[in-house]
């Protein structure tokens, strides 16, 4: 076993510490035995080779004396208990988490600075976005009732028109629409992809379980982003385009559809036209009790409803004023 050094202990009963695991498997400044979960790597500066080391496994912990014993040995060396039935050591790089520190007198408290500062800064955007919240869901839910009278109808009606024409367009070549021409190609990046691009290597401490250590590189694949390109074709294709909207709108209950002139065709072909999609808008002009005005966007069907003059009740929004009909 190749790069073997010796992990370190510290005794708990006279304070003596880096200790050498494999060779003081008891303190030689008191006697005690070493505890095997006390073993910890050394600095990388301090640590020492284990010259013609041979590895006979993980130690053996003694269930009498807790001393541990080396797995070639089968009888305790500090009170002579049978092997049979001891349990392995504990691996330190296997432990989940480091032991506890020992508690520290207490500090004396520091002085307020730029972290104090910084900190007060983050828990005022806190508060101001929390305020913001609370506002928001005031402004959803707090509301008031209140009665206002019809005073207007109005309405408005649009309609898509399209015509039929020879559009540009551009889009991947393996999308274009068999139905293109006058296509051109050129090259384009499309996506990206990963490139294997060396290693990055750590060297990481592995324990033996018999006093001593390894060192292993645990290595990573690098990767780079490299660009994927595929041709994009511009092309031209015949097809249905917006071209402009026809409006009409007024007062009352008598909406009307706006008149066009359309070239119509029984096939599409090149300066054809059609109507595409409609729509329309119906909102009652009103007044409410203090004599402001007021106005609602609602369907059709509450829209004819109700008449000029008729009392309506609204829900106002407390914080922002904005005005619902109950219809």
């Amino acid at each position: 076993m190749d790069n073997v050094y010796e992990m370190f202990w510290d005794c708990e009963y006279c304070g003596a510490n880096k200790l050498l695991g494999k060779t003081h498997r008891h303190c030689p400044q008191c006697g005690s035995a070493q505890n095997p979960s006390s073993r910890y790597f050394p600095p990388e500066e301090e640590k020492v080779a284990v010259q013609d080391h041979v590895y006979f496994g993980k130690d053996w912990a003694c269930g009498s004396c807790e001393t541990p014993n080396s797995n070639a040995a089968e009888f305790c060396g500090n009170c002579g208990t049978p092997k049979e039935g001891a349990d392995k050591v504990a691996l330190t790089h296997e432990k989940d988490a480091p032991p506890p520190e020992p508690p520290r007198a207490a500090k004396a408290p520091r002085k307020s600075g730029g972290r104090g500062k910084i900190g007060l800064l983050f828990g005022c955007v806190g508060i101001f976005f929390f305020g913001m919240i609370v506002l928001c869901g005031l402004a959803t839910f707090w509301t008031r009732s209140e009665s206002a009278t019809v005073s207007q109808h109005q309405w408005a009606r649009a309609v898509q028109l399209q015509e039929y024409q020879a559009a540009s367009k551009s889009d991947w070549c393996d999308d274009v629409p068999s139905a293109a021409y006058s296509i051109s190609e050129r090259e384009k990046q499309r996506d990206t992809r990963k490139v294997a691009d060396g290693q990055e290597c750590t060297t990481k401490n592995v324990d033996n379980g018999d006093g001593t250590f390894r060192q292993e590189e645990d290595c990573k694949t690098t990767y780079r982003e490299e660009p994927v390109y595929d041709q994009w074709c511009s092309y031209t294709l015949d097809a249905w385009v917006d071209t402009r909207k026809a409006t009409a709108d007024g007062d009352g209950l008598s909406p009307v559809w706006p008149q066009v002139q359309l070239k119509t065709c029984a096939s599409p072909t090149l300066g054809c036209q059609r109507e595409g999609t409609r729509t329309e808008s119906y909102t009652l002009k009103l007044k409410d009790s203090s004599g402001s005005a007021q106005s609602c966007t609602v369907s059709e069907s509450a829209w004819r409803k109700v008449k000029d003059g008729q009392s309506i009740e609204l829900t106002v929004s407390v914080l922002t004023g904005s005005v619902s009909c109950d219809l």
